[in-house]
């Protein structure tokens, strides 16, 4: 019996549900079908009666079948409008429903006994249904819409230009009753469910709402007792802040993290707390927050208890609270990742400098190694121009030196070329001498050498022109070089006549030495007033085949460097362009052999 009810209750479900798109609208649907069912019901109900008034004797075959076709009009309407709703032309339908429902019922009243007849009650079903279904309005005016209809019959049958087409004679007493029981059961038995269903809803509602308050309470005891487990055992500080900006809850953590009791922060003003320098970007920020704007993560000094100030990271946001706004916000101690910070940076730094300095050694070895490719190839070629070019070269000089002996007495025009070959020769003698001390560098032979001695015996073997005004500057208390005499002979008579090359309308050429607190080094600078160099000159001195003169090969700087630093030196070199250079040499002295010893 229990599967039979079940079944039917399913049966039921499916037939007055309608497809829709919400939920309302499957409420009216599953409704509206249900009244069509009743309709059914309803229609069949009428034309059982006409049918039963003939036999009784109550109307006349004529009157009874054409009573009881009538109403049987509508089923095909009801099925319709039932098929139609399920498919989700639910609003649709109603109106169809309703609107064509008075209409008809219009007609009947019109057509058996107008103003006395049993069709009238039948309005009570449609003007509930309309005003149930589709709004209260619409009840309204049907009601007026009927009141104002049988007015115009009443008024045409006193004047006697209406005659009802059929009537029910006798039998008109027994379809009044009837069709004002149907009616009223009917009305009555839909009110009924639909308050009933109403009830049943809103107490569903209730106990859903009731139940829901329930889960919520719970949750909000859940996330209170989290919330405070939380509040007491984190290690940040959790705060509120008044609209006033005094501290109205913090959390345990400010003992541990500034050495502040809570008590001791409950409504002390934020100003307080906090550093002073901080403090006008803390008000423009607390500023911010009364207007309810969200800020930013932002980092704060706050004073702790010991008087000094902690590193802290402050994320905060105004919250509403009834009709005011706090601010909630989360401390978090950041001094160990300030340090961490800074030790980054320091490293960052650090390694930058090594990068760097890696960076220069790296170029250097690649310039070096460049370097020593080009020495490579000159060593090649020196090999065979110093034995090509020597002989003939020697040859030459002698052969200029037996000419200015046989011609002593010569014109003195023959004499000045005799000159210029010889300058010539002994200039490519120089070159030639350049480029194989360029690759065949021997081992230094040491020696204590003075270092005086060692400039006044270059000078004296350089020409010096007259526009240049040498000035020496050499200590007599400087100790001895230890250094390859020849050698550095060769460096300080490179760099000499470099010096008076470039200063080819005169100028000052200035030899100073010094030596260092210890006396283990002895610097030899030579300065002279010159047309200078560029950076980039500078930086390309020391390459082979790289000259700034227009008849130099680019060895003798090349020569200079190798020699210095095979004696255990090193050159430096100082240039402005159009106020002269300066190049260092700085040597071992004597000393530094007793001290190494």
């Amino acid at each position: 019996m229990r599967n039979m009810r079940t079944g039917y209750a399913e049966a039921w479900k499916r037939l007055v549900t309608a497809k829709a798109g919400n939920e309302e609208e499957a409420r009216l649907g599953r409704l509206f079908n249900t009244l069509m069912v009743i309709s059914t019901g309803i229609v069949v109900a009428l034309s059982a009666v006409f049918l039963l008034m003939q036999p009784l004797g109550l109307l006349s075959a004529r009157v009874s079948w054409t009573a009881a076709a009538f109403p049987l009009a509508f089923v095909p309407l009801s099925i319709f409008c039932l098929v139609q709703a399920r498919r989700g032309h639910v609003r649709p339908m109603v109106l169809i429903y309703s609107w064509v429902n008075l209409i008809a019922i219009g007609v009947a009243a019109w057509l058996f006994d107008g103003v006395y007849s049993p069709a009238w009650p039948l309005f009570i079903w449609t003007i509930t249904v309309a005003g149930v279904l589709l709004a209260p309005e619409y009840a309204l005016w049907m009601t007026g819409g009927v009141v104002s209809y049988f007015m115009l019959l009443l008024l045409a049958t006193q004047w006697g230009v209406y005659t009802p087409v059929l009537t029910f004679g006798g039998g008109r007493e027994f379809v009044h009753m009837s069709f004002l029981l149907i009616m009223l059961v009917s009305t009555v038995g839909l009110l009924t469910y639909l308050n009933m269903r109403s009830l049943r809803d809103a107490l569903e509602r209730l106990h859903k709402e009731i139940a829901g308050r329930k889960r919520t309470e719970e949750y909000l005891r859940q996330s209170e007792a989290q919330f405070r487990s939380i509040f007491e055992n984190v290690d940040d500080i959790i705060y509120t802040l008044e609209a006033d900006g005094t501290f109205s809850s913090i959390s345990p953590s400010c003992e541990r993290m500034l050495g502040w009791r809570p008590d001791e922060w409950m409504g002390r003003p934020f100003p307080l707390v906090v550093h002073p320098d901080d403090l006008p970007f803390m008000q423009e920020l607390f500023m911010k927050a009364q207007a309810g704007e969200p800020l930013p993560v932002f980092q704060v000094r706050i004073q702790t208890k010991a008087g000094g100030y902690l590193e802290a990271e402050i994320a905060a946001n105004p919250i509403r609270r009834g009709d005011s706004l706090v601010i909630l916000g989360v401390v978090r101690d950041i001094s160990e990742r300030k340090r961490m910070e800074e030790a980054i940076r320091k490293l960052n730094e650090e390694l930058e400098i090594k990068v760097q300095e890696r960076t220069h050694q790296l170029l250097e070895a690649q310039e070096e190694l460049v370097r020593k490719e080009k020495l490579a190839v000159l060593g090649q070629v020196a090999g065979s121009v110093g034995h090509e070019l020597r002989n003939p070269l020697g040859v030459m000089s002698n052969a200029v030196y037996f000419l200015q002996t046989v011609l002593a007495d010569a014109d003195q025009g023959v004499k000045d070329y005799l000159k210029i070959i010889e300058n010539e020769i002994s200039g490519a003698e120089r070159i030639v001498s350049d480029l194989l001390d360029s690759v065949r560098t021997k081992p230094p032979q040491p020696g204590a050498v003075e270092v005086a001695e060692l400039i006044e015996q270059t000078l004296h073997k350089l020409p010096i022109p007259s526009s240049v005004a040498v000035q020496l500057d050499i200590p007599a208390a400087l100790p001895p070089l230890l250094v390859d005499a020849l050698q550095i002979q060769q460096v300080l008579r490179n760099l000499v006549s470099n010096s008076i090359e470039a200063m080819p309308n005169g100028g000052a050429l200035e030899i100073r030495a010094i030596a260092d607190e210890g006396g283990k080094n002895v610097t030899v600078s030579v300065r002279d007033s010159g047309c200078g160099m560029t950076a980039e000159q500078q930086g390309k001195l020391f390459q082979p085949l790289f000259t700034t003169k227009e008849r130099g090969i680019g060895l003798g700087l090349v020569v200079v460097k190798n020699l210095t630093q095979a004696n255990g030196g090193r050159v430096e070199v100082q240039s402005e362009v159009g106020k002269g250079t300066l190049f260092s040499i700085t040597l071992p002295s004597e000393s530094s052999a007793v001290a190494a010893e």
